[in-house]
């Protein structure tokens, strides 16, 4: 062990870069309880811009009035890498490469002594050629839900420790006071798994049927999207005080993802009083039961989805019962509890040391 001592790990991070993707929160904020607990924490980002392109984008972000990133919000040590070597993670026990796009640096390591992963927090729809490296690689993988793990299964990418999710933090997010409760929202993504045009399509048939009921909000992490129609009041890159008053002016808050790997927008929203409604896009179904604390959607059709939504306003018992249920499931999915069972995993990770997956490892999984 390279901790001072045994109650301790020492654990390095690795992020693909300083930006507001969901992997990269998640990662930052892991790393924050990791440290709260006592362990030795270091967060090593990638560098994808040259230090031109760096300059460009900080004045970008100073003129626009956007925030930089969630690396910012980190309090211990951080350092930015273009290449990875054997010096800079001498002092780890582990190495956790959160998403794909570092695994392939954790591969060139010669260091036998660190134990290397990949927290798989998706499917990486938006790169085949990196997921299929990536999932293909020796490294040990921790899947973000069941959904993840299923999928990794069925591509035989092994071996697989365990399911460790995200969390939520009761502080941040929560049901501010306002004057009406009448909006619907949802996240904005660009990518194909996010349905852009399915939820642009939703938010238009949700205007003919409620257009004199409610409101209607949008967050992302890009410029206003040109098909996003005009009475849709969309906020880019919302602080997380932000975003909770826009979850909080929301009766309903919908995903029309074909993929999540965790879903954590929706965790965020039932946090804040939301009811749900989702399609089947596969990490929602750690947290939400269809008919308890929210709906989903088996079939991926805006039609259906916009038709759902406008039942639940017209449903006011079913709304605030939903609601209610997504609240209290929220507030189990803290990040306390969720690094508690990252702890709980890692050292026993660490105990094995494994060089290959033994045949008869009760704590890896099997197919």
């Amino acid at each position: 062990m390279k901790a001072a001592n045994d109650q301790r790990l020492a654990i390095a991070f690795l992020l693909p870069g300083r930006g507001y993707s969901g992997g990269v929160r998640a990662g930052v904020r892991m790393a924050a309880e990791m440290q709260k607990r006592g362990h030795i924490v270091k967060l090593f980002y990638k560098n994808k811009r040259t230090p031109l392109r760096r300059c460009v984008k900080g004045l970008k972000n100073i003129i626009q009035r956007t925030p930089s990133d969630w690396v910012g919000n980190y309090a211990g040590t951080v350092q930015g890498f273009t290449t990875l070597n054997d010096q800079m993670l001498d002092w780890a026990d582990i190495a956790i490469s959160v998403g794909p796009d570092c695994t392939e640096d954790l591969e060139t390591l010669d260091n036998e002594n660190i134990v290397k992963i990949f927290h798989v927090h998706g499917l990486t729809l938006r790169n085949p050629h990196l997921k299929e490296t990536a999932w293909k690689s020796p490294l040990l993988k921790i899947a973000v839900s069941d959904y993840v793990k299923r999928e990794l299964n069925s591509a035989g990418a092994k071996p697989i420790a365990g399911v460790i999710g995200n969390g939520i933090d009761t502080s941040e997010y929560y049901p501010e006071p306002c004057d009406q409760r009448n909006g619907i929202g949802t996240v904005y993504g660009q990518g194909v798994a996010k349905s852009p045009d399915t939820i642009c399509r939703t938010f238009g048939l949700l205007y003919e049927n409620l257009a004199r009921q409610c409101e209607f909000f949008c967050f992302g992490s890009c410029p206003r999207p040109r098909d996003l129609p005009k009475f849709v009041q969309y906020h880019r890159l919302p602080t997380i005080a932000q975003a909770r008053r826009i979850y909080s002016q929301c009766s309903t808050w919908f995903c029309a993802s074909r993929s999540e790997g965790f879903a954590m927008p929706l965790l965020e929203a039932m946090a804040c009083g939301c009811s749900v409604v989702t399609f089947d896009c596969g990490g929602c179904r750690d947290f939400i039961k269809d008919g308890e604390n929210g709906l989903i959607l088996p079939e991926a059709n805006a039609e259906k989805l916009a038709a759902t939504i406008t039942r639940l306003i017209y449903d006011v018992p079913l709304n605030n019962y939903l609601a209610q249920n997504a609240a209290d499931t929220a507030s189990q999915w803290t990040w306390h509890e969720v690094a508690k069972n990252m702890e709980t995993l890692l050292w026993k990770i660490v105990s094995h040391q494994p060089k290959e997956q033994p045949v008869n490892n009760p704590f890896y999984t099997t197919v």
